[in-house]
């Protein structure tokens, strides 16, 4: 398929690839690099809802953009070691940025939650936001944009 979407070769695309799980790698340090552009909080200021909202339309736009990555994660990560690895360094940055950032809102007085609240509902935001395409598939939902925008809301 991806031969196909460049327009070359598969032996092309080989000769500059060793094989799928080399080109998977690739393709997965450029989803990392993207995913942890879009989990960046603010650092000088605490953080406020406009933040979040805009935080999650970049996660979700890197999501729909990797989606390939989305469809097998199980598959994925259950045949490749590596990228377990960094995925599970990813869901521990994700975690950990979601509750800096609910801890935020609560020190903004723009949100009340206990510590254990904060925690549910980062692994929560975690689950869904992971999951939403598989959902929104099986549901049966033909226009994934639009599902990733309810995804987001």
């Amino acid at each position: 398929h991806i031969a196909d979407e460049l327009e070359i070769s598969p032996g092309n695309l080989y000769y500059h690839f060793r094989n799928k799980d080399d080109i998977i790698e690739q393709l997965f340090a450029r989803f990392e690099a993207r995913m942890d552009s879009a989990l960046a909080a603010p650092d000088d200021r605490l953080p406020t809802l406009e933040d979040i909202w805009l935080q999650l339309h970049a996660v979700f736009e890197c999501i729909w953009d990797f989606r390939f990555v989305y469809r097998d994660l199980v598959d994925i990560t259950s045949r490749n070691r590596k990228l377990r690895m960094h995925f599970a360094r990813i869901f521990k940055r994700a975690g950990e940025n979601a509750i800096r950032i609910m801890q935020g809102l609560v020190r903004a007085e723009v949100m009340r939650a206990s510590a254990d609240e904060i925690q549910a509902t980062s692994t929560n935001i975690l689950l869904i936001s992971t999951f939403w395409l598989n959902f929104s598939a099986v549901r049966g939902e033909q226009d994934e944009r639009e599902s990733i925008n309810r995804g987001i809301h």
